[in-house]
């Protein structure tokens, strides 16, 4: 189905297609040929394993205060998009390939900061803030066309898609505490408005030069979820502890 056409240097608004030919010095787009799962937005936070590592905190009884950084680890990975390779030639060999790219919006680094408080030596309440600054994920359309004369063209869409967010995380935390290693088991809510990112860029030099870029971002959704921890915590001094923890987001 015909969709859009470039011709010259005058181009309209195009993202996917699953094909595109010419006739002429006309460049035919057609139907889109790949749909990311931007509209799963509200499972980005969903089957996330989350590392901490050399994290910081105050376990004093009473108020205390944690910081930490770690990596988001995809438990399950779904389709971003395909990279699509096309060659033709003017004998009309046809040559295609088209791999997908898979993967997670919940992979990557992300920094949390959290206050709680500590009723006893075996319960604690913990308020936490996450910000992700997701992996970035490319796929692209390639169109290589050989003409009679050996000369060739190339048309080139490529997508970089990636997340950011900040999530809100209130648990309750069961420590074994005792010693200077406590392991300790956590359990609770998170919740935040994550956003997809994508930046698209296009080129053509069939006919002159073409190329261009564009920004947008896909947002607003609400995204809840569960998070279930493990983690040891090593007592440095009377206010100072550092701890290592592993979680997971469903």
């Amino acid at each position: 189905m015909f969709s859009g056409l470039l011709s010259g240097k005058q181009v309209k608004s195009i993202s996917h297609f699953k094909d595109a030919g010419y006739k002429g010095n006309i460049l035919y787009l057609y139907e889109p040929y790949s749909v990311t799962n931007t509209q799963k937005m509200k499972k980005v936070v969903l089957s996330i394993l989350v590392i901490q590592l050399l994290s910081i905190s105050s376990f004093a009884q009473g108020i205390y205060i944690r910081a930490g950084s770690g990596y988001g680890l995809p438990a399950a990975t779904g389709l971003i998009g395909e990279n699509y390779n096309i060659r033709q030639d003017i004998g009309n060999i046809y040559e295609s390939s088209v791999e997908a790219v898979k993967g997670s919006y919940g992979t990557g680094v992300n920094f949390n900061f959290a206050a709680g408080y500590k009723f006893n030596e075996n319960f604690i309440f913990d308020l936490g803030f996450l910000y992700l600054a997701g992996r970035k994920y490319e796929t692209y359309y390639r169109n290589i066309f050989a003409s009679a004369t050996g000369a060739s063209s190339r048309t080139e869409e490529t997508y970089i898609s990636y997340s950011r967010g900040f999530y809100f995380n209130p648990s309750f935390v069961f420590s074994a505490g005792f010693g200077k290693q406590a392991p300790y088991a956590r359990i609770g809510l998170i919740a935040g408005s994550p956003k997809i990112k994508r930046e698209e860029s296009y080129y053509d030099d069939s006919d002159g030069l073409v190329e261009g870029s564009i920004k947008w971002e896909d947002g607003g959704g609400l995204a809840v979820g569960f998070q279930t921890a493990i983690g040891v915590n090593w007592k440095i001094t009377e206010r100072l502890d550092i701890f290592t923890e592993a979680s997971f987001v469903a």
